[in-house]
């Protein structure tokens, strides 16, 4: 009992290490692009372009990229956040991610007592994302190590100013959240599905809503298993709709 109360307190200060972070679907995106001939010949700047918007939403969600703008700029970090806001559209119109959505909010609906402050609609869509990115790292146990490795080194302090001339603002304490994000790694814990409760409490807290009892099992029991199931049995009609749909409008 006392290992294990120790361990749940590392995992605590591991995740309130994270504060502020959005936990979307990094893992998701970056399998994407592995798929594409592009992959292989992309840089850092790319890589970290994709995972750009996710990380800007999370300093600030009144920051948005709009792509009539990037389309005028020129380099790879650009052209990675302007994947990234293609796959984004095509993920949240794609019959995977609608079918997904609603088989999980209509078991939310089932599973959350009625007197919790939580919203199925938003927690549905969460769990879609952060679902997706557990179940394409239990397929490939090295996705995220990928992830970081991809991204390899850059210069944080010119992706600063570039974003600043793009805003046209300054962007202070962006550098120590960028920062953050590459050290603490923490994509490599969506492997394990009950620390999934962590980034889905942190969601629910930054929007207002009521974070679930980290303790409670019966949460991932009643509610991120079958919802699992629902995300892993729709993958496939993902990858159908992304080869005959997606990388089409990428050629």
């Amino acid at each position: 009992h006392k290992m294990s109360f120790l361990a749940c307190r590392v995992i605590c200060i591991f995740f309130k290490q994270l504060t502020g972070f959005l936990y979307m679907n990094y893992l998701t995106h970056f399998y994407f692009n592995t798929q594409q001939p592009v992959y292989a010949s992309v840089s850092a700047e790319f890589h970290f372009g994709v995972a750009l918007p996710d990380i800007l939403s999370a300093y600030d969600r009144t920051l948005r990229f709009h792509p009539s703008r990037i389309h005028t700029r020129q380099n790879e970090l650009w052209s990675g956040i302007l994947n990234h806001l293609q796959m984004d559209a095509f993920f949240h119109h794609s019959d995977f991610f609608k079918n997904s959505y609603e088989d999980i909010r209509i078991i939310l609906k089932q599973t959350i007592p009625a007197e919790l402050n939580i919203r199925p609609f938003f927690l549905a869509h969460v769990l879609v994302e952060i679902l997706l990115d557990h179940s394409l790292l239990i397929q490939s146990s090295d996705l995220a190590q990928r992830f970081y490795s991809s991204i390899g080194s850059f210069d944080v302090k010119e992706i600063i100013r570039l974003l600043e001339d793009f805003f046209g603002r300054k962007l202070e304490g962006l550098e120590d959240l960028i920062n953050k994000f590459l050290v603490t790694r923490f994509l490599e814990s969506y492997i394990d599905l009950n620390n999934l409760i962590y980034p889905v409490n942190r969601m629910l807290t930054r929007t207002r809503q009521q974070a679930f009892d980290i303790h409670d099992k019966a949460i991932v029991n009643q509610a991120l298993q079958p919802s699992l199931l629902i995300v892993t049995n729709y993958f496939p009609m993902l990858m159908q709709q992304f080869s005959k749909t997606f990388l089409n409008l990428q050629q």
